[in-house]
């Protein structure tokens, strides 16, 4: 199962990180003792199977079927169960157990007000529900970091105010991952004693995480008291100096980045500039090419007019040749119809030649002269 940020894996995080979610566990732990427990948004399953060292019944459920595979087969036990389901649609009966467990879930949620509503559905009339989340003022505003798994966060009155509208009874307490002063010995066992110095409610505030405890009823919120988890798989010291020195690292390789990246940024100014000196030349070359055109389209317009001023001659001589020709044609016709008329007047004259009374008139001298 690849850690993803949304869900955590054990020896996959940071083991402050890990801790963090192991101490709201721990706490837990101490007060469902002999209960039936559900865990909403078991993840990994590794807080279940911490639940299941005291609790008579655990069943962890989580929307993730990858999950609820890795959980049971990392994390199984023989009063612990796993069930893929979502915390808005819980596949339980009314009043089943004792106490609801719910740690960093429900500001991933956008139906967060029916993940309160099913809790308190599943919940025996004398159970309680015990939930985390992180405080929205620290976690993000301060941080300046969004994460992209919620959908909703809470600062310390929203929260409050969101746990009231299903419970009438609220404690909250808070959460910080912070230096303490350890003293003792393994050999003492596990158990010890806490001093703790006065915390003004600004510190609650701006607290790290909010958890709260909630109840139809005081009376089945159960005993809460201070609570401190000093791990033995983490130095609070040494995990600051680590990572500060990762940030360092960090810091090293981002300026290397940015060394690179205005190489980079140079050799692509470069490289933008010889490409604007090519555009420049091609428009340069198309300014030239568009003359061009605009000259050779003139001179193209005015060979078309030309040419249609010729077209309007030749049809008009055309019109006249056609005209005259057929005024040759009449002449034509006229000129045979003379010919044909003297042809005629000769015939008839030769006729009259031939007769007598011409010759006699002849003769006698009697016809005009021409």
């Amino acid at each position: 199962m690849e850690f993803t940020g949304e869900r955590l894996i054990p020896d996959k995080v940071e083991v402050d990180l890990f801790n963090e979610h192991l101490a709201r566990y721990y706490y837990a732990r101490e007060l469902v003792s002999g209960k039936r427990v559900v865990d909403l948004g078991c993840g990994s399953g590794y807080g279940s199977r911490k639940l299941a060292e005291t609790a008579r019944l655990v069943w962890g459920i989580d929307v993730s079927p990858e999950a609820i595979e890795y959980a049971q087969s990392k994390f199984s036990a023989f009063n612990a169960g796993f069930a893929v389901s979502c915390g808005t649609s819980l596949p339980f009966p009314d009043h089943l157990f004792d106490a609801a467990i719910c740690f960093e879930v429900v500001e991933h949620l956008t139906n967060q007000h029916k993940l309160l509503q099913e809790a308190a559905r599943v919940l025996a009339p004398d159970g309680f529900l015990m939930i985390s989340t992180p405080n929205r003022v620290f976690y993000t505003e301060e941080r300046q970091e969004v994460n992209p798994y919620h959908t909703r966060e809470f600062n310390l009155e929203e929260f409050s105010s969101f746990l009231h509208e299903f419970f009438p009874a609220v404690q909250l307490l808070f959460q910080n991952h912070q230096e303490i002063i350890f003293i003792g010995n393994p050999e003492l066992g596990t158990q010890g004693f806490l001093h703790l110095e006065k915390t003004d409610f600004q510190a609650i505030t701006h607290s790290n995480f909010f958890i709260a405890f909630c109840a139809r009823d005081a009376a089945a919120l159960p005993p809460l008291s201070n609570f401190a988890f000093v791990p033995s798989a983490a130095n609070l010291l040494r995990e600051q100096r680590r990572y500060i020195d990762d940030l360092e690292k960090r810091v090293v390789d981002k300026d290397a980045k940015i060394l690179q990246l205005q190489k980079e940024y140079e050799e692509r100014t470069e490289w933008a500039k010889k490409l604007d000196d090519a555009v420049s030349k091609r428009d340069r070359q198309i300014f030239a090419l568009q003359a061009d055109i605009e000259e050779k389209t003139t001179w193209a317009i005015r060979q078309g007019e030309e040419i249609q001023s010729r077209d309007q001659s030749i049809r008009s001589l055309q019109q006249e040749f056609e005209e005259r020709t057929q005024w040759a044609l009449q002449l034509d016709g006229e000129l045979r119809k003379s010919q044909n008329d003297y042809q005629t007047c000769r015939g008839k004259l030769e006729d009259i030649q031939l007769r007598k009374v011409y010759k006699l008139a002849t003769r006698l001298r009697l016809l005009p002269k021409y």
